[in-house]
């Protein structure tokens, strides 16, 4: 993560990278304080940002999915 809150990804051994904004950020730390479960950290992200959890969790799935496919997560189930 870089000071000005943008989440940096890479993956090794492909040097593949991507950047994300604040959001993305949060997201990310919600889903690690939650151990990867996306219900759970869409209810938190969702009462900080005032919004309905379950179209965050529907956001939060969707780029998890993406993530996994750009090989920067690994599917656990």
């Amino acid at each position: 993560m870089s000071r000005a809150g943008q989440l940096d990804l890479s993956v090794r051994p492909s040097g593949a990278r991507s950047s994300w904004g604040p959001a993305h950020t949060a997201a990310w730390i919600a889903l690690q304080q939650h151990g990867g479960d996306a219900r759970a950290a869409a209810e938190v992200l969702a009462g900080h940002w005032d919004a309905e959890p379950s179209l965050v969790r529907q956001a939060l799935t969707t780029w998890i999915r993406a993530l996994v496919a750009a090989g920067y997560l690994h599917e656990t189930e």
